[in-house]
């Protein structure tokens, strides 16, 4: 069973909420703290070791958005470097540049979303991948949805680094998990 607990610390002790309600991630502090950073790496290395196709089926969407928002996460520190107006769209081809490789395929943060998530061959960031990749993220959409249809609710769980984003968990258990699943889709949907 995957908790996720590495990213759990990391949210837990990097994540604050405004009084607006926005939760805010210390990129700062992480970039500061080379243990946290070292911490992240590893749990992003932990996904890449791991076949999604193996998982208990209430374990795969957990998977997928506490990969996307880490990978968001690694993806700001990379491109960052402190400049307090950074933004991700401003970035170049931040959510088109490969980041992770899992079960030999290297994709991006919009194919994660596009493609296993959405199943959306049409996106762009998916049509243009090279067909071996297009049909590894295809078969992972089939194997996370089993035919049904996508759960709309995902929307407001992936977090893109932009206050017009979803907002990450702001409480425990700071990821989400296949055991309270149900209720954090209901509860990130309402308070997106």
């Amino acid at each position: 069973t995957l908790r996720h607990y590495v990213l759990a610390g990391l949210m837990r002790q990097y994540t604050s909420t405004d009084k607006d309600g926005f939760v805010l991630f210390d990129y700062d502090g992480l970039l500061a703290d080379e243990e946290g950073s070292y911490l992240l790496d590893m749990y992003i290395a932990t996904l890449s070791s791991v076949d999604p196709t193996k998982l208990n089926q209430n374990e795969k969407l957990p998977f997928w958005i506490n990969a996307y928002n880490a990978l968001v996460v690694k993806g700001v520190l990379k491109a960052y470097e402190g400049n307090a107006s950074f933004t991700v769209v401003d970035s170049g081809n931040f959510f088109d540049d490969p980041v992770i490789k899992i079960s030999e395929v290297s994709f991006s943060l919009n194919q994660l979303e596009h493609g296993v998530i959405r199943g959306k061959s049409d996106h762009s960031g998916v049509a243009s991948a090279i067909d071996a990749a297009k049909t590894q993220l295809l078969e992972w959409h089939q194997d996370l949805w089993q035919g049904a249809k996508v759960d709309a609710r995902f929307h407001a769980t992936v977090n893109c680094a932009a206050l017009s984003c979803p907002n990450l968990l702001a409480e425990e258990p700071f990821v989400f998990r296949s055991d309270l699943l149900e209720s954090q889709l209901q509860k990130a949907v309402s308070q997106w």
